[in-house]
């Protein structure tokens, strides 16, 4: 099949998140079943090289022999694994991403009416008259000396 035949349903698929979620279960079960059969592949390679034995083996020979050829089997593993986690994992955002876009409107219109009432609020406390501070006593104009340590100057000494 061409490449240019399959971009028009995927485009499709991208745009559902229902449909990307189904395919991307189709594609998840079909890498689940490759690890299990990998994992089969691995275990009956194992008892296929750990019992090929040469004369004059030790007891561990066979083992190490087996080593180079287990390693990339259970990295394929894992491998695999990973994939269809992160299969999961995808589909999960996608439908996580349209409830987002779904829910956007109901969000900025309701932080729109919260802040029309933070305006609000602000503007009629502005339009209402502050009333003077009524002094309790009047002030003296007597000088009384430094209120704070900021207002002595350098090499005076307070009391």
């Amino acid at each position: 099949m061409n490449e240019h035949q399959t971009e028009p349903s995927l485009r499709d698929v991208a745009r559902n998140a229902g449909a990307s979620a189904r395919y991307l279960a189709d594609i998840q079960s079909v890498v689940e079943q490759i690890n299990e059969n990998l994992k089969t592949l691995r275990r009956e390679t194992r008892i296929y090289c750990r019992n090929t034995h040469v004369k004059d083996d030790k007891w561990y020979h066979p083992r190490l022999r087996a080593i180079p050829v287990d390693r990339p089997l259970a990295a394929a593993i894992r491998h695999a694994t990973a994939l269809a986690n992160s299969l999961e994992f995808a589909s999960r955002r996608r439908r996580a991403h349209d409830d987002a876009v779904r829910a956007l409107p109901d969000r900025r219109r309701e932080r729109q009416l919260a802040r029309d009432k933070k305006f609000k609020e602000a503007a009629a406390l502005r339009s209402t008259p502050e009333t003077p501070p009524v002094p309790t006593e009047e002030p003296s104009n007597e000088y009384t000396g430094p209120q704070s340590v900021w207002d002595i100057k350098r090499g005076e000494k307070s009391a």
